[in-house]
């Protein structure tokens, strides 16, 4: 399980980097530009040799957006108004309307190259972190979904071994079937509500999502949800056509419709975040009118 995620975050990696290296040609073509084309680069020393320095050792998205930031000072004139204009359009669609707005203020009352300056400066700052922000996100989405898989695969597993070997008395290997059933289903209800959950899901909330504990928690609700289930059926406090009947006859054991109705319902138990405690509710009322 821990290499096939390994696996996946290597090839993520490798993808990156080709996206990287395309971003550091186009930091370098704009260095080269900015010397050639800027009167003023002598004026820079120091910001120069920093981005060269960067340049030159390893690529990465933070060197690559520090570099974009030092680049502002050596732009002419011409490229800083384009460059500003095109980021000004790209800030709505990034950091939202009221960013996007507040900014095109700003630069309608930037006339100064030190005011565009920093105004570009400021903006990019915020499209980074907003970047940054982003390209986190889809890894903690990426891990969710594989790690959730991996978890309900392995639920499936427990249950088809479950079925496969016997566990002595056949009390006790209908109640593991029961909570392998549960586990599942707990399982496939967090697979077909990745969707919403990760769609909605802001970066902390992504942080704690992808983690095994927050997996395995879950899962344990739906095993208790399904081993409280059985224990109603084994009581009779739920009978019915469609409930399994699990009266064990010796001879025979239990026949595999009924079974088959103990699977489905423990899945359906631990599948429901409600169904058994809406069941328990029931119960203590009932419990709490007699008793009065």
């Amino acid at each position: 399980m821990a290499t096939l995620v390994e696996n996946v975050a290597k090839t993520q990696k490798s993808l990156d980097a080709e996206l990287i290296d395309q971003f550091y040609l186009t930091l370098e073509a704009s260095f080269t530009k900015a010397r050639q084309s800027n009167p003023d680069f002598g004026k820079y020393p120091e910001s120069a040799e920093k981005i060269q320095s960067l340049l030159d050792g390893q690529r990465s998205w933070k060197n690559a957006y520090q570099i974009e930031e030092l680049l502002v000072c050596l732009y002419s004139d011409d490229v800083l108004a384009v460059e500003l204009d095109r980021r000004i359009q790209e800030a709505p669609g990034t950091l939202g309307q009221t960013s996007g707005d507040f900014y095109a203020a700003q630069q309608a009352q930037a006339e100064s190259r030190s005011q565009k300056e920093a105004l570009l400066e400021r903006l990019l700052n915020d499209l980074h972190w907003r970047y940054q922000n982003r390209q986190l996100a889809r890894i903690f989405v990426s891990d969710t979904r594989i790690r959730t898989g991996l978890v309900f695969i392995l639920s499936v597993a427990t249950l088809f071994s479950v079925n496969l070997f016997s566990f002595g008395d056949i009390g006790n290997y209908l109640v593991v079937s029961a909570l392998a059933a549960g586990w599942m289903g707990a399982n496939f209800s967090m697979l077909l509500s990745l969707r919403s959950r990760l769609g909605d899901a802001g970066l902390d909330d992504l942080r704690v999502q992808r983690r095994y504990s927050y997996l395995v928690y879950r899962g344990v609700v739906g095993i208790g949800a399904a081993f409280i289930f059985y224990y109603f059926l084994r009581g009779e406090l739920i009978t019915g056509t469609f409930f399994p009947d699990l009266t064990i006859d010796p001879a025979v054991g239990l026949t595999f419709k009924n079974y088959s109705l103990l699977i489905v319902w423990s899945f359906v138990a631990g599948f429901s975040e409600k169904l058994v405690p809406n069941m328990v509710a029931q119960a203590a009322e009932k419990a709490e009118v007699k008793s009065a």
